[in-house]
């Protein structure tokens, strides 16, 4: 008995530490969650389509009828935002994995097959130099607005950036001890590369998905700003301000509100990639100590 209850003391101890050294991940994580949460069950207790035009309703404050106001035409800026959440959302998640998969398997064999190291590179540099927005907006002028065209275009830019990342870690654990064992004992290259390379890519590859899913989701609110993403009528956090732009000065909450919460999600986003990085990688969060 004695034991056991010295043992309870230790453990909570070692429960408050974990969470004090990683206080800002876990509180980046508790908001991601609720915005997830709020945006996949509150259009339940939204009374009617968030889309429904009410022209008596038109540029209401604030209230307990609507708690985000109104915008011109009577929509409830609280129910669009949730409406818009989810295809935001999706866009950046659909981005983040469509990026991260491609991108893995390019840089994996750019990275262990040096013939192919030159060209792919030169490829990538390429794509690299083309501004992002820009890209994006003449792909989805020239094939229309769709979920696939808009993530097609924010995938492309995206690629790059994870190739890089995954050659230079492929290049440094092809020369480990363990990887040549695996050549010489005539190990085909398509299982080293699962089995020996792509472990010691995960760990940078999650925190980059951070950053391209917090990227994807500002990206498409931009398009939808400039009225070349989603049709005007589809409820994105991009159209939503878009929208409220011509009544700004007369009713501020029109993008003050769904501004708000795009801004909390993107940083909490970024926020979470930093502490993902110094988790990951104990080493940058002591060499920043030193400095310090």
């Amino acid at each position: 008995m004695a034991s056991q209850t010295s043992t309870l003391p230790g453990r909570s101890a070692s429960w408050q530490a974990l969470v004090s050294r990683n206080l800002l991940m876990l509180s980046c994580v508790a908001v991601l969650l609720i915005i997830i949460l709020v945006s996949l069950i509150g259009p339940w207790f939204v009374a009617g389509d968030a889309t429904m035009v009410r022209p008596r309703m038109r540029l209401k404050a604030p209230s307990e009828l609507a708690w985000f106001g109104t915008d011109a035409m009577g929509r409830d800026v609280f129910a669009l935002t949730l409406e818009g959440a989810r295809l935001s959302l999706l866009v950046g998640f659909m981005t983040a994995v469509s990026g991260g998969l491609v991108g893995t398997a390019i840089g994996l064999i750019t990275g262990y097959f040096r013939r192919l190291d030159g060209f792919v590179m030169r490829i990538m540099d390429a794509i690299m130099a083309i501004p992002n927005i820009l890209f994006a907006v003449a792909v989805v002028s020239l094939l229309g607005p769709s979920l696939l065209t808009i993530v097609g275009a924010l995938v492309f830019n995206e690629i790059p950036r994870v190739v890089r990342l995954v050659r230079s870690v492929v290049l440094s654990v092809r020369e480990e001890p363990y990887v040549h064992a695996a050549v010489g004992m005539s190990i085909p290259a398509r299982l080293i590369l699962i089995r020996h390379i792509l472990p010691s890519c995960i760990a940078p590859l999650i925190v980059q998905t951070t950053y391209i899913f917090a990227a994807a989701i500002l990206s498409e609110a931009v398009l939808g700003f400039l009225g070349v993403g989603f049709p005007r009528g589809t409820p994105t956090w991009g159209n939503v301000v878009a929208e409220g732009r011509a009544v700004f000065l007369r009713a501020p909450w029109t993008i003050i509100a769904p501004g708000m919460v795009l801004a909390i999600t993107v940083m909490s986003v970024n926020l979470l990639g930093d502490s993902l990085r110094d988790w990951l990688d104990p080493t940058l969060s002591r060499r920043a100590k030193v400095h310090s």
